[in-house]
């Protein structure tokens, strides 16, 4: 008995794969590679879903904004920083003097005024004129009493470096 296939057989095999295994045309494959989609009524299946695959929030708060910008060279002397932060702020500054010692850590010493503006996610500190020196290079990190209502710490790593290139000498 001769198991070698012949030309008749081979491309009759081949028609009949073609035909029955084509997915466009074959209605049983159709619905498995083309399935309807029907919204789902039971929303909180889908919530929990949502949930369940976001990322885990960070357990940190951290700066969003603030004047003098890092990296930024001011070309004049400023009278106020601002440092706006990602969520609201819990600080109880009833000694603002010591407050600003205390929590605002500087490389260069910097005279602030005795005034501590705190909205919502927003402290303001003042300066006297001309408080900034010219060519110094000012780091600015914050201490332990920059809280918020979440309980959230401030990243570790939180600091803004500047210089005043437009600022008075010495």
């Amino acid at each position: 008995m001769n198991r070698n296939l012949s030309l008749p057989t081979l491309l009759s095999f081949l028609s009949l794969w073609m035909i029955l295994g084509n997915c466009y045309f074959n209605p049983a494959v159709q619905l498995v590679v083309n399935p309807t989609v029907e919204e789902e009524q039971e929303v909180a299946g889908a919530g929990l879903l949502a949930v369940l695959a976001s990322p885990p929030s960070s357990p940190y708060f951290f700066l969003v904004s603030s004047i003098p910008a890092d990296g930024e060279d001011l070309t004049s002397s400023i009278t106020s920083f601002s440092f706006t932060f990602s969520e609201e702020l819990d600080i109880n500054a009833s000694n603002p003097g010591t407050w600003i010692t205390e929590n605002i850590i500087q490389t260069q010493t910097i005279f602030f005024l005795p005034t501590v503006g705190v909205s919502e996610r927003k402290i303001d500190l003042s300066l006297p004129a001309n408080a900034l020196v010219n060519a110094f290079n000012y780091s600015i990190s914050f201490g332990p009493g920059i809280n918020v209502k979440s309980g959230r710490a401030l990243t570790a790593s939180t600091k803004i470096s500047f210089t005043c290139s437009g600022c008075p000498g010495l």
